[in-house]
């Protein structure tokens, strides 16, 4: 009787740190949450969003709206509370290294996982960035006014109560399933409700990051045993994915959700769900179409012969191209459909080289002859031509690096996503916005313990960090 009375001991006793962990970070998200709620009223950031929205959530709950802080206790309390943040994630997952894969662990792992999200899913107000009144605009347009958000901006609503908070006037960039799902929340929300409806999408996010976090369990526990649970805690509590998804609601977790259950598909030989889960990622958000790309080339490379490889290019062509075929058919209105929110997405530019290359590009222009009228736009297409055409090399690169790979190549797929999509956000993009760093940090987290990839996992880490400090800088 002593023996399992022993061992429940100390299980016990090494489930206390992780446990403890836990409760501090919930603490300290807490403490985000009544931060972010007191914001200034005044306050406007690099990224052009302000704190107007915070009424939404009192409202919703009936509370009276704080008094805003006054700007630099705003800006201090918020960076050090960021900071704490990943300090405590940083040594949970220490500590995770060193804990044994069991149900016990499991849940130590996920249960204050579930509590940070229902945390914030509930108590944080989207203050942080306007994308989530996009969604619910999509949505409306579609549920209540019959618009099609690939033609039409979200300002011909008229009245419609979403166009009250701050959102960008561009048609829609996101794929067909996310556009239906966002109607669907709007419809559950109701015509003259919007709260529900910020409510749903941040729960959307919470799930998906649940989901992150235990597909890389999944993922990198079938390469190595003993990395599953570090795995989980670098995804599953990472305050960058807290904050960005049940915080403010991005559908950035969606994406790389479905990207990893994909992978995970593969991995387990079942390389047609895994194309499928993946076609829907990228009709989340287009990015991931990358993603596809180097997965599709690992699958026709494990082909023996050139013939095999043609029949099975020709039949993922053929699916892909019905997918979105069958997507796009409710909204189709032409080549406009695919183009427009594109095209007015790439005009904004936002921490990024091409933003601090637009000045002297706009100077150089006249300098050389042209009218100064067009130096804007010239400015653009050649910023433009640049980004695409060094994407374009920084892709082929990786495949090239790809195909000569000997060994197992899904492995090789995540890093090759994982270093494209850290280059394309932090070098190639025009905005710079911290969630885009979950892009890459959500495969390379999956393998973080092989050393050649601890870089892209650093870095994107690291930047993601970083970017987020400027939420509290005043602009």
């Amino acid at each position: 009787m002593g023996r399992p009375t022993e061992r429940s001991r100390s299980i016990f006793r090494r489930l206390l740190l992780p446990l403890g962990l836990g409760l501090l970070l919930e603490a300290g998200l807490v403490g985000m949450v009544l931060v972010v709620f007191r914001m200034p009223d005044t306050f406007v950031n690099i990224y052009g969003y302000n704190p107007s929205t915070r009424a939404l959530s009192a409202a919703g709950w009936g509370m009276v709206l704080p008094t805003s802080l006054r700007v630099d206790h705003f800006q201090a309390l918020f960076t050090g509370l960021w900071l704490a943040l990943n300090a405590l994630w940083l040594v949970a997952f220490l500590v995770a290294r060193r804990l044994p894969d069991s149900p016990a662990v499991l849940w130590s792992v996920f249960g204050p996982a579930l509590l940070f999200q229902v945390t914030l899913v509930l108590a944080m107000p989207p203050s942080l960035s306007t994308d989530i009144y996009n969604y619910l605009a999509y949505g409306r347009m579609v549920a209540f006014h019959g618009l099609n958000p690939y033609t039409t901006l979200p300002s011909h609503m008229g009245g419609d109560p979403v166009l009250a908070f701050p959102l960008w006037d561009i048609f829609s960039h996101y794929g067909p399933p996310w556009i239906a799902l966002s109607a669907g929340i709007a419809w559950i929300s109701g015509r003259a409700a919007l709260f529900p409806g910020v409510l749903l999408f941040k729960g959307v996010a919470a799930l998906s990051h649940l989901a992150v976090g235990f597909l890389s369990y999944r993922l990198a526990r079938s390469w190595n045993e003993a990395a599953g649970v570090a795995s989980a805690v670098l995804l599953g509590w990472s305050p960058l994915l807290l904050l960005e998804g049940a915080g403010s609601g991005h559908n950035d977790l969606l994406m790389m959700a479905l990207a990893l259950a994909g992978l995970l598909a593969y991995r387990k030989k079942k390389p047609w769900w895994g194309l499928f889960l993946l076609l829907l990622s990228v009709m989340v958000k287009y990015v991931s179409l990358i993603l596809l790309f180097f997965y599709c080339l690992a699958w026709l490379r494990e082909q023996e012969g050139g013939r095999a490889r043609l029949r099975l290019l020709g039949m993922v062509v053929g699916v892909a191209l019905l997918a979105f075929a069958l997507a796009y058919a409710p909204f189709w209105e032409g080549p406009a459909t695919l183009l427009g929110g594109i095209t007015e997405e790439s005009s904004h530019l936002i921490l990024s080289p091409a933003a601090f290359l637009r000045g002297p590009l706009q100077a150089l222009w006249p300098a050389l002859g042209f009218p100064a009228q067009r130096a804007e736009g010239l400015t653009f297409l050649a910023l433009n031509v640049l980004q695409k055409v060094s994407l374009l090399a920084v892709v082929l690169w990786s495949a090239r690096r790809l195909w000569l790979w000997a060994e197992e190549r899904l492995p090789q797929v995540v890093a090759a996503w994982g270093s494209t999509s850290l280059i394309y956000v932090s070098l190639l993009h025009n905005a710079i916005f911290p969630w885009y760093f979950i892009w890459p940090f959500s495969t390379a987290g999956v393998e973080w313990y092989r050393p050649t990839r601890r870089w892209v996992v650093w870095c994107s880490g690291a930047l993601g960090v970083l970017s987020v400090l400027f939420y509290g800088i005043p602009f």
